[in-house]
């Protein structure tokens, strides 16, 4: 088990003005689920034909970025639940689309591992944050969530 805990710190939802160019698809962000009753990080992994949903490991502050994201999605007038990113700052943002565009909030800020339960491999926890042993060029073995470059 890791001794750095994950962390998040919230704060009163507010527009974001920063750029929120998300990869298209349903693998590429974060999730709020409900899984046994209770709103819930995870992240879709693909691999070949399967997906998997691969929940939050229950550690350090989970419960309060769950709050700080439908938090978010309330204040853009959306149900809870549903996507969101946390970009290479460790901000939230909460993303919401009404007819006529996509409107974004900043919620909380994180620091932290991002560890979550490896499906594929009988729920060993994976952190997302973790490329030690990774060199320029090297295959990255994890889902891919995260903001585009366009």
């Amino acid at each position: 088990m890791t001794a750095v805990k994950f962390r998040c710190r919230p704060f009163a939802p507010r527009p974001w003005k920063g750029r929120y160019s998300r990869v298209p698809g349903e693998t590429t962000a974060f999730h709020l689920r409900f899984i046994k009753g209770n709103w819930w990080p995870v992240v879709e992994w693909r691999i070949g034909d399967e997906t998997a949903s691969c929940a939050m490991v229950d550690e350090g502050h989970v419960a309060v970025l769950v709050g700080a994201v439908n938090a978010g999605k309330s204040n853009l007038g959306a149900p809870s639940g549903g996507a969101f990113l946390i970009d290479e700052y460790g901000r939230v943002l909460v993303p919401a689309s009404d007819r006529d565009r996509l409107h974004v909030t900043v919620v909380a800020e994180c620091t932290g591992p991002l560890r979550f339960h490896d499906v594929f491999s009988a729920g060993e926890p994976f952190d997302l944050y973790d490329d030690r042993g990774l060199r320029c060029g090297d295959p990255w073995n994890r889902p891919c969530v995260g903001l585009g470059t366009i």
